[in-house]
């Protein structure tokens, strides 16, 4: 194990797609936190012949709009879970054309409307990327936040989009978590926890005949290195945070979560250190706690 967190990308499998670029199907390939335009050997060379009146090619034009979208804070409260439906639009809603770098003069030389319709031209084109692509982004653009979390004024910005986006992917676990203690979850509250705080979870029965009421803080972390893995509930265990991983991110060092009474009607999260392997048929499993 390295004695270093890893990088958010460590585990996601690649990803690519086909694309249509000015007439011709070209791949776009995503790896290692980054897309590039895998068609297209000297990317350099062709953005200095658009930028002397060449033709701007559409892959190229999608690596950059797929830059300037991947701290889109907006985009946190997209995405599935690998079961999950398709997402994105079908791919004859993308426009054929996008501005290539050379054709945008950055915010400061674009009016407010004009940014706003080159983003949301843009934003259609990488919608209709095929679906692991729009996945990537998606993490990507987390990962963005995570990095940006111990910002004040981002968190004053954006603290209540990225609750939103913790919550929605947190509270089926934590639901199932509460249920463990034997008792109906009604409610489940979660929020981000302070940046370098540890996770936060409460159990609490209000009445006898009351079903149990769950609180939790979780990192902002918590969505690309726990749930971007994929690695939420491995052989139903709920992960709290990933502390290492081997080199090729088929192995983790986490925090799961185990209750520990604290009063008769009261539970408090106890974090225990386990590894978590994928095995031969990409299931994530807990090896010891």
């Amino acid at each position: 194990m390295d004695d270093m967190k890893p990088p958010w990308w460590l585990g996601l499998a690649p990803a690519s797609g086909l694309v249509d670029c000015n007439g011709t199907q070209h791949r776009l390939q995503w790896s290692a936190g980054r897309l590039r335009a895998a068609d297209h050997e000297d990317v350099e060379a062709e953005e200095a012949l658009a930028a002397f009146g060449g033709d701007a090619a559409r892959c190229i034009a999608l690596v950059d709009a797929w830059r300037r979208a991947s701290g889109n804070v907006r985009l946190v409260t997209l995405g599935r879970r690998p079961s999950e439906g398709p997402i994105g639009l079908p791919s004859d809603r993308a426009p054929k054309t996008l501005l290539s770098r050379s054709d945008w003069r950055g915010p400061a030389g674009l009016s407010r409307a004009e940014s706003a319709i080159r983003a949301g031209f843009e934003a259609a084109a990488l919608f209709a990327l095929p679906g692991p692509l729009v996945d990537r982004l998606v993490l990507t653009s987390m990962a963005s936040c995570v990095e940006r979390w111990s910002n004040e004024a981002f968190r004053c910005e954006h603290g209540l989009r990225l609750g939103a986006a913790l919550s929605a992917r947190a509270m089926p676990a934590l639901r199932r978590f509460g249920a463990q203690l034997g008792r109906d979850v009604p409610v489940v509250t979660v929020s981000p926890s302070q940046p370098d705080a540890s996770p936060a979870i409460t159990a609490r029965i209000e009445a006898a005949d009351a079903p149990l009421v769950v609180n939790a803080e979780l990192p902002v972390a918590w969505l690309v290195d726990v749930w971007g893995r994929g690695i939420s509930e491995p052989d139903g265990r709920l992960v709290l945070g990933v502390r290492e991983a081997d080199e090729a991110g088929r192995e983790f060092l986490v925090d799961v979560a185990e209750w520990e009474p604290a009063g008769p009607i009261t539970w408090e999260l106890a974090a225990v250190p386990a590894r978590v392997v994928s095995d031969d048929d990409g299931r994530w499993r807990v090896r010891g706690t």
